[in-house]
């Protein structure tokens, strides 16, 4: 069974990876891991952000009719 997507895990693990990143220290091969990575991460966030957007919008809807 695939583990739960958490918004607020993935953000922190992005912080993590900018901070890596920024620190210099990532070899070229890390460097790309490291931002495919965080591709993902962002694309889920996304995913997940839309998905609230759109069952706050369903529940504002219902409620004003």
């Amino acid at each position: 069974m695939a583990e739960e997507f958490k918004y607020e895990k993935a953000v922190s693990r992005l912080e993590e990876i900018v901070h890596e990143i920024e620190s210099g220290e990532q070899g070229v091969d890390s460097l790309v891991d490291k931002l495919k990575e965080a591709q993902g991460l962002i694309r889920k966030c996304k995913e997940k952000l839309f998905k609230v957007e759109t069952e706050l919008k369903k529940i504002s809807e219902d409620d004003a009719g």
